[in-house]
């Protein structure tokens, strides 16, 4: 498994740019500044190992790491959102589209045709931010 993770600030409303280590007992710990970070302000997103097929940021990246809370697209152009779901009838990482909430296994993401848009912070529907919660 991918070990690597990013993490967003709400307070902020950005991802944070000083180097952030997460322990062993989950906490978030900004080297920088020497100072734990709350949970109730930080959300870590884990890496999933995938790439996508392109950077949605134009800064001429061919490919992208996938993470959690990344907004992506099929190739008949259907936006789905990568999540951990954990419910009876589901559990892993999934896609989750946004049109209907179908749930599909991350399995079924093509690298060569699923392209990353956004993450759910920048992508402009405050909905998908109402379950997101701080910590892991």
């Amino acid at each position: 498994m991918d070990k690597r993770y990013r993490v967003w600030c709400k307070n902020k409303n950005e991802w944070e740019k000083d180097p952030v280590v997460l322990l062993p007992s989950g906490e978030l710990y900004d080297l920088k500044n020497h100072m734990a970070l709350r949970p109730d302000t930080h959300i870590v997103e884990h890496s999933t190992g995938l790439l996508s097929a392109k950077s949605y940021r134009g800064d001429g990246e061919d490919a992208r790491l996938v993470f959690e809370g990344d907004v992506c697209e099929d190739e008949q152009g259907g936006p789905f959102v990568i999540e951990f779901i954990n419910t009876p009838q589901f559990y892993g990482l999934a896609m989750k589209y946004l049109t209907d909430g179908e749930l599909m296994h991350l399995e079924e993401f093509s690298p060569t045709t699923d392209l990353i848009i956004s993450t759910i912070y920048e992508y402009g529907h405050p909905e998908l931010l109402e379950n997101r919660s701080g910590g892991i």
